[in-house]
């Protein structure tokens, strides 16, 4: 069959004219396209590798971190150890300055009390040295050292003490006995104003009643023991404030070496 020119005026314009639902199958054939070019989206797995390098690089910041924290762990931990050494040895040196500074006070008190217990136990002064003369015999001489010759003498020279100033000054040195666990130095301190007390009642009475209420020989032991009970705190004083120091300064200097 011929075509006629109107065909072929259609056919020739076949490329140039599109229908409605032919531009409508272009336009989705191209969206199509839009929406895989979106899909795939190139540049969102780049941004993911970059970030995973950024977080590669944090991990090795984080691990550098944590790598210098031993060292500094180690050293907060040396110093703990340290510190506890010094601590124990410190311990150490405080119990012994306990131990010396309670057997002096220990004994200060035995001493100044014993001539009031045959008072409130009926003795009279006769029967009180009798009884020490039979306490005296038991004490050992330790080679040429008789401490019953100095001790029951002077026991027996402290029968005329007041009992007021007698049990003020066993209260001091109870406190004192109390204080020498956690601070010897104040416990010496506390031990020297019962001295006081009794050094006072000895100038202002005792003194009057020299060969009266008790014989030379008794005064005599009296004034030996007190000076040695005087000397025995000195000393301690002297050896506590001397300690004191050299550790306050030893503490000082580890302390600057530390910083």
């Amino acid at each position: 069959m011929r075509d006629t020119p109107g065909n072929n005026d259609i056919v020739s314009r076949g490329g140039g004219f599109s229908w409605p639902w032919s531009r409508a199958r272009d336009v989705n054939i191209g969206s199509g396209a839009r929406t895989e070019n979106s899909t795939v989206n190139l540049g969102s797995p780049a941004r993911v590798q970059n970030s995973t390098v950024n977080l590669g690089s944090m991990a090795r910041v984080e691990n550098s971190t944590v790598d210098a924290e031993p060292s500094g762990r180690s050293r907060r931990a040396d110093r703990r150890r340290e510190q506890a050494a010094g601590l124990e040895g410190g311990a150490a040196v405080a119990g012994w300055k306990s131990f010396i500074v309670t057997a002096v006070v220990m004994a200060a008190l035995v001493f100044h009390a014993l001539p009031h217990v045959g008072r409130f136990g009926g003795l009279s002064p006769v029967e009180m040295r009798a009884f020490l003369a039979m306490v005296g015999a038991y004490i050992p001489v330790i080679g040429d050292f008789d401490a019953a010759r100095w001790l029951v003498p002077a026991v027996a020279g402290w029968m005329w003490q007041p009992v007021a100033a007698g049990i003020g000054a066993g209260i001091l040195r109870l406190i004192a006995l109390n204080a020498a666990k956690k601070d010897p130095l104040s416990a010496i301190w506390i031990a020297a104003a019962a001295l006081a007390v009794d050094a006072a009642t000895w100038l202002f009475v005792g003194l009057t009643l020299w060969g009266s209420a008790f014989s030379a020989i008794e005064g005599e032991a009296v004034i030996a023991l007190l000076k040695l009970e005087a000397g025995a705190l000195v000393v301690l004083f002297v050896l506590l404030r001397r300690s004191g120091r050299f550790r306050a300064g030893r503490n000082d200097a580890v302390q600057g070496g530390d910083d």
